[in-house]
């Protein structure tokens, strides 16, 4: 799978247009939502790092860094230490995090996410592109994927966020994540990358 997502990122880089349908959660657009989820649960570093150089959020991962330094170093909250630096993009992260953890789903709160801050809407009004519908498929269906997890009415919105990234940390594992899937690939001009696995029954001419 990382070897067909270097190919295509490759060939696409060199214009000539390519899709790899391989694992949805390893799509970096799906592993940014992942990351905002985990930071909001687990405020852990290499999370934080991930969704500061996000296409969201443009924060400088000096600040990021020094926030987690100081966090590990006063053994202090890192979403607090984030505070602290007082800027404008972390201010906006910080109320994108604590707005997640509002939704007692994490389907809902991922799809508020992503309403509140137009990342379908800027998918499907850019420049029609392959990697485009790539994308707004990936997002599509992670959500899709969000919602058919069981969630406790019982519990905190926490409690169900912590338990939605445990069932996707186990579909992560080699084999066993979803597929990325996009309905027409017929309207797609571009060159499909397959695994040998994918291609297994296949014949060319």
């Amino acid at each position: 799978n990382k070897q067909g997502q270097e190919i295509g990122k490759h060939l696409n880089a060199n214009g000539i247009p390519a899709i790899f349908l391989g694992n949805l959660l390893e799509r970096p657009e799906v592993k940014d939502l992942i990351s905002l989820m985990s930071l909001a649960v687990f405020h852990d570093g290499a999370s934080l790092m991930r969704v500061s150089t996000s296409g969201n959020y443009r924060i400088n991962p000096t600040d990021s860094l020094t926030a987690y330094r100081e966090s590990q170093k006063n053994g202090s909250p890192l979403l607090d230490e984030l505070e602290l630096l007082d800027l404008p993009e972390i201010a906006r992260l910080l109320t994108d995090i604590n707005e997640l953890l509002l939704q007692n789903s994490p389907y809902l709160s991922i799809a508020r996410y992503l309403f509140n801050n137009s990342i379908l809407n800027h998918l499907s009004e850019t420049e029609i592109s392959v990697e485009n519908v790539v994308q707004r498929s990936s997002v599509c269906q992670f959500l899709n994927l969000l919602r058919s997890l069981p969630i406790d009415p019982e519990s905190s919105p926490l409690e169900n966020m912590r338990s939605a990234l445990g069932q996707i940390k186990r579909m992560a594992q080699p084999g066993f994540g979803p597929k990325l899937q996009i309905e027409d690939l017929s309207e797609i001009d571009a060159v499909q990358i397959m695994t040998i696995h994918s291609a297994k029954g296949l014949e060319y001419p």
